[in-house]
Parts: structure tokens; C-alpha cells; sequence
């Protein structure tokens, strides 16, 4: 027998008197079936509180994704280190995923990750080395990081049916960032940002920024985030996505581009609350001559993420709305059922 879930569908729509544009780029003619298709999540952790429930089971937490449907790409931000590495930093935190995880993340069609955050140098340079080995034996392709600047600049970029999008990633732990011959991750550092968006945003579609930034808990982004935010659009970047704070917050519709400043937690091995939440995950639509986001509600229950149920989904999707309007921006909600078998 089917069960039904059901998820809302947003389009940011400017207040009266913004000056914000569109976040389409508009076509003269009818809309043409879409070329490409991405989901984004927020942190991703299988760490710790994750892995002690889960033990060896390489299947289990994404038995039920499958639900939200086919897409070209889904990408993550990869909260910790794949390492079997005991030799941890000295600070309070620290996490560290076995390598067989990467397998069940690859199956569940997470095919991109960002490596820029605070955790990626849980374990040291060697750390963050070993990581990059075991993501590019599977496949599984990576920015933000590097075995140095030039690696970590490095952009992803993916292809379908001759549709493209790149996509970058920056942040870090203000310690292991990455050098001429140093491994790291690619700071938040407005110039060099500015630069290597301009420099991709000529040849790709759709320029995509990840950014591991603000503070943790914090419900609105803070004014320096906005600005660097509003820069990065300006020089050409169409979508970004944000995460860290481990809750969500607003999404800024401006000029051409769309903001979403944190997608808080996906699934995140790292504390044991999270074992059960709520989130969203974005979608983005590539068509012929225009794109579109949208995003999904989701929850995780018992570390499995899925679509949300109609309860819940409006629960999520009333909060950013809620979020988005202290950045003067406001939200049309639009529900539709979909059933699976």
C-alpha cells in the first residue's frame, strides 16, 4: 500500500519597494523540460553519536531517500575528516568518519562534496590528505579543500545534457588553511572569492558558492556574511549556500541570485539530538534558458533522512519563511502530494 508525503515548494518573491531582481533568469518562450537537476543539504556528520548507533551497517542511513527523487547531483557539506588517524587537534570538538560510510553516502547519489569547514582539520593536515584520498577513490568529487591553494581553489564542475554548473566551497578553522605545498581548506577571504567567480562564472551556466561561515545557533546571519553574500552575487555567483550555524536561516532573494544563508543539519553524527529533526535540502532546475530553486522539507528519523510529511513540512517551511522575512524577504508557499509506492 502507498503512503503519501507531501512538500512544499517556494519561490522567493521580493517585497514592495526591494531592490532585489529576479531569481530566474526569464525565458522569451515557453518553459523547455529541465537539463539539469541538484539537491543541496546542509552538514553532513556520520560520526560519533551516528556511528554508535549505526555499528558497521553500510546501508543504513539513507534507506529512505530515495523518496525525495531522481535528480543529476546532490551535493553535501562534509563535516569531518575520513581518516583512521588517532592523532586529534586540541580543541573541545572533534570528529572523524570511518571510510566505509563514504561508500553508503556515494549510494544514496551524493556524488559533490564542500571540504571548507571547521572540522575538516580535526586531524591534522595528514587528516585532511587521507580525507581527499578515500572521497577521489570513490568518485566522490570535492572542493573548498586541497593538498594545497591551487587544489582547494579548484572548482567542480558538472555537465548535463550541455547544461553546466560549477561550484566552490570556502571556510575552514582559521588554522588548516591551505598554502602553496601546505594541505587546508580556502578561507572566506572576499578578494580571492570575488576572483574565482569571476573567473568560472564565464564559462559554466550556473556559478554556485558554498560558504561555512557565521556563528553556531545564530537564526540571522550576521551583517558582514550579508555583505560578502551580496559581493559574491555581484561578481557573478547565482546561488549560495550556506551552512554551520546548525539551524536554519533566511534565504535572501537578491538581484539575479538566490541566498541561503544556513540550511542548518542534515545528518549529523555529531550530536545526539539530531538523532530526530527537521530541515530543508534546496533543489535547483537548470532549464534551457532559465533556472529555478525551490526547496524540500525534510526529516530525520532516527538518523534516516526522508520528505517531510505535510505536519512538519509546514512547520519548516512557516520558520524560514519566518527567517527570510527579517531579510525584507517573504515567501510564497505552494503544497502539492506525492505519492510513493
Amino acid at each position: 500500500m502507498g503512503s503519501l508525503f507531501y512538500f512544499l515548494v517556494f519561490w522567493i518573491v521580493p517585497m514592495s519597494g526591494s531592490s532585489s531582481g529576479t531569481a530566474s533568469v526569464q525565458s522569451a518562450g515557453p518553459v523547455p523540460d529541465t537539463a539539469l537537476s541538484m539537491v543541496f543539504a546542509g552538514d553532513l556528520n556520520l560520526s560519533d553519536r551516528f556511528e554508535q548507533y549505526t555499528g558497521a551497517n553500510g546501508e543504513f542511513a539513507f534507506t529512505e531517500w530515495q523518496k525525495i527523487g531522481p535528480v543529476d547531483a546532490q551535493m553535501v557539506n562534509l563535516e569531518n575528516p575520513v581518516t583512521f588517524s588517532s592523532d586529534s587537534s586540541d580543541k573541545e570538538f572533534v570528529f572523524r568518519m570511518h571510510p566505509r560510510y563514504l561508500k553508503m553516502i556515494k549510494m544514496a547519489g551524493i556524488s559533490i562534496v564542500n571540504c571548507a569547514n571547521n572540522h575538516l582539520g580535526d586531524f591534522g593536515c595528514a587528516g585532511i590528505v587521507e580525507t581527499l584520498f578515500w572521497l577521489d577513490s570513490l568518485g566522490i568529487r570535492h572542493t573548498g579543500a586541497g593538498r594545497n591553494s591551487s587544489e582547494a581553489r579548484k572548482p567542480v564542475v558538472i555537465s548535463f545534457h550541455h547544461k553546466t554548473v560549477g561550484i566552490l566551497g570556502y571556510g575552514g578553522d582559521g588554522i588548516h588553511y591551505a598554502g602553496h605545498s601546505a594541505a587546508g581548506t580556502m578561507p572566506c577571504d572576499e578578494s580571492t572569492i570575488v576572483h574565482d567567480v569571476r573567473a568560472l562564472a564565464g564559462t559554466v551556466d550556473l556559478v554556485v558558492v558554498n560558504f561555512h561561515w557565521g556563528d553556531e545557533n545564530a537564526v540571522v546571519p550576521g551583517d558582514a556574511q550579508i555583505r560578502l553574500a551580496h559581493a559574491v552575487i555581484d561578481a557573478g555567483a547565482d546561488l549560495i549556500i550556506g551552512h554551520h550555524p546548525h539551524v536554519l536561516q533566511g534565504i535572501e532573494y537578491y538581484k539575479k541570485g538566490v541566498i541561503a544563508y544556513s540550511l542548518g543539519n542534515f545528518v549529523f553524527g555529531g550530536n545526539a539530538r539530531e538523532i530526530n529533526s527537521e530541515t530543508i535540502v534546496l533543489k535547483i532546475e537548470v532549464e534551457k534558458s532559465s533556472w529555478r530553486c525551490t526547496t524540500m522539507p525534510v526529516m530525520v528519523v532516527q538518523w534516516k533522512p526522508q520528505p517531510a510529511d505535510s505536519v512538519k513540512a509546514r512547520r519548516v517551511l512557516d520558520l524560514v519563511a519566518a527567517r527570510s522575512k527579517i531579510l525584507n524577504q517573504q515567501m510564497a508557499l505552494h503544497m502539492r502530494g506525492v505519492a510513493y509506492e
